[in-house]
């Protein structure tokens, strides 16, 4: 089953792939995904229509090491995905920033990652997208429990840190509304901005390593580590058991 944001958007996607087709483009259609992640939206475009073109590109880019290293052997040791590693790069960048990539240079862009400072990463967004390119991009509602949630680890984690910047939380500097992400997108340039209710369900079967992971530096070294005896990171969920995390939001289609 397709990735919930390719079912929303795959109109537009599968209109953008035709007009290339008929254009005749001397360079590869370009896919970006912004904040991959492990991946799984990239992974989900390429066997969504891996058959629309013959010369596609996908580059899935993160700021963190980690996450591009696992798209990388993602590609390389999972044997539906392995016959699309030449077509499939990755892209170790800041995704608010997107500097390393040239402008007007990316048919379609996808995230399912609102993040922070939103008004620079759609900024750059349009920059790096061709004329009528494609965003679609998922944002996190700013009253939703996984935000809730996510609150409280923060406030665990901030007060077990003593002399350090404390982390901001994540309703503040991800969440959002249908409203403000419409009026953001208008701001940045974008036009026939459509906005879609979205609800998923994310299993954790380890969420103490879900937080290492997401709190991870740059240096390979992780902040979690240097407080771990301070604080139990699975505290809101005493158990320890497996979690089943709703997160709400909305998908946002939009064109440059």
């Amino acid at each position: 089953m397709p990735h919930y944001s390719l079912q929303i958007a795959d109109q537009d996607i599968l209109q953008k792939l035709q007009q290339h087709g008929e254009n005749n483009s001397a360079t590869p259609f370009h896919f970006f995904d912004v904040g991959c992640g492990p991946g799984v939206l990239s992974f989900e475009f390429v066997h969504q229509y891996r058959n629309a073109l013959k010369d596609i590109r996908i580059t899935a880019s993160d700021f963190s090491h980690g996450m591009v290293q696992h798209g990388k052997d993602s590609f390389k040791s999972d044997s539906t995905l392995s016959p699309f590693s030449d077509m499939s790069g990755t892209l170790q960048c800041d995704r608010m920033v997107l500097e390393e990539v040239a402008n007007a240079s990316v048919d379609i862009i996808g995230s399912n990652f609102g993040g922070s400072n939103r008004a620079i990463g759609y900024a750059a967004a349009y920059r790096i997208l061709k004329k009528d390119g494609l965003l679609f991009i998922t944002v996190w509602s700013d009253t939703c429990l996984q935000m809730v949630w996510l609150d409280k680890i923060t406030g665990m984690f901030n007060s077990a840190q003593v002399g350090q910047d404390s982390m901001s939380y994540p309703s503040l500097s991800f969440g959002t509304d249908r409203d403000k992400c419409v009026k953001e997108l208008g701001e940045a340039g974008f036009t026939d901005v459509k906005s879609y209710c979205t609800t998923c369900t994310i299993l954790f079967n380890d969420l103490e390593q879900v937080m290492i992971e997401l709190i991870e530096k740059e240096s390979q070294q992780n902040v979690y580590s240097d407080v771990e005896a301070k604080m139990n990171i699975t505290d809101p969920l005493p158990d320890g058991g497996p979690r089943l995390i709703p997160f709400t939001g909305f998908t946002v289609i939009a064109r440059k």
